[in-house]
């Protein structure tokens, strides 16, 4: 049995953190307003999926620590670190089942840092001619390219893309003299 009014719903909250991905939920739980809810999280390139309580009516930072994804350190410790970059998938879920939202979400956080590593190293003076200008470019294509596939709902042609935009990347990220 379902009530049309629960309405599981959130908003994946970009930002240049690595190590963070925030969650907003914008749900209409209707009667299913004290029950608990779920998020199950599916990180790049796995086949595990990760549960958690969901917090309504808050925002929800996930990182390695709360997601199990960091390795304790010496002291016994979770230190932060970076989550994947590339295609993850998200699925709110209510009390009631079958009544869930699912999103697929494009973390490109750490490319985009190593990306502005390299527009800083270019400088300011636009070379149309640079090697490094024309990866830039096809990298940022190739982001559109998984971006639009993200909102179409193919997570493998998204991935694919973004792969494609790494590998652009990564010709010149540890270059000393490409610049």
């Amino acid at each position: 049995m379902s009530d049309l009014s629960i309405k599981p719903n959130f908003i994946i909250l970009n930002d240049v953190d690595p190590t963070t991905i925030g969650l907003a939920d914008i749900s209409s739980w209707g009667i299913n307003e004290n029950q608990p809810a779920y998020i199950t999280i599916l990180p790049p390139g796995s086949t595990k999926a990760i549960s958690l309580n969901f917090l309504k009516h808050n925002i929800m930072f996930l990182t390695s620590v709360n997601l199990g994804l960091s390795c304790l350190t010496e002291c016994g410790e979770q230190k932060l670190q970076p989550l994947d970059d590339g295609v993850w998938e998200f699925c709110l879920k209510s009390n009631f089942e079958g009544i869930e939202k699912k999103r697929l979400y494009l973390k490109t956080d750490s490319l985009r840092i190593e990306m502005d590593k390299l527009y800083i190293k270019e400088g300011i003076e636009y070379n149309p001619n640079s090697n490094v200008v024309k990866a830039l470019a096809e990298a940022e294509w190739l982001l559109n390219v998984a971006e639009a596939n993200i909102r179409d709902g193919n997570s493998n042609k998204a991935m694919q893309a973004f792969n494609l935009a790494v590998k652009e990347v990564e010709k010149y990220s540890n270059c000393k003299d490409c610049i």
